[in-house]
């Protein structure tokens, strides 16, 4: 699942409520949420339900301790899944996911991905951008991957990435290593993946940080 966790008025009111759903603004938007108690009780009670419903999910998520690297900023159920299934991956197992790639570049996933590299728990990593459609119904601007983790009693000597992929067919020959220390090397702040399109890049950029 690709989602945020949070409640758009705008969507909710596609088609109880349609003024409300299209009026300009976050601040009418509230105005006439609020008149809606007198106007529309029962719409008004199922929305206050609704977002009460979304408030107790962010809480969990925030509070449960069960996810400790991904319950940050703006909360999306394809950080929460990924950590889910790495949470209960076989310590000698593997686990695969095919998710945006924003959990190995965004900021809100970056003690997430920091600590896959200290762990030496990454596998592969292949970043595909939509534009061939390889999903129809997603936005070709989308970009998504292909992750791999080992379990924790594994740990991986390098990780294979490729990026900017098309094709699954590219993988064979854009696909490049990367050990935890080069990815550490790189970007030692953030903790977030470096991209590449060739190993090549990825020498001249190591051989300026190790200068």
């Amino acid at each position: 699942p690709w989602d945020q966790i949070q409640l758009d008025p705008g969507e909710f009111f596609t088609s109880s409520a349609p003024h409300i759903a299209q009026a300009p603004t976050k601040a009418a938007k509230d105005r006439l949420i609020k008149q809606l108690a007198i106007d529309d009780p029962p719409l008004h009670a199922a929305f206050i339900a609704a977002q009460r419903f979304n408030d107790g999910i962010k809480l969990f998520c925030h509070a449960s301790g069960m996810y400790r690297l991904t319950s940050f900023g703006r909360l999306n159920t394809y950080s929460l899944f990924t950590e889910e299934f790495r949470n209960i991956t076989n310590p000698h197992g593997r686990a695969g996911v095919i998710v945006p790639t924003g959990i190995a570049t965004d900021s809100f996933n970056q003690f997430f991905f920091a600590d896959l590299v200290k762990t030496r728990s990454i596998a592969t990593l292949y970043d595909f951008e939509n534009r061939a459609g390889i999903f129809p119904a997603v936005d070709s601007r989308m970009k998504f991957c292909i992750l791999t983790m080992a379990g924790r009693a594994e740990h991986e000597t390098a990780a294979s990435f490729a990026f900017f992929l098309h094709d699954p067919a590219q993988i064979e020959t854009s696909s490049f290593a990367m050990t935890a220390e080069e990815i550490t090397l790189l970007n030692p702040n953030t903790g977030t993946c470096p991209v590449f399109r060739t190993r090549r890049d990825a020498e001249i950029t190591l051989g300026i940080y190790r200068r």
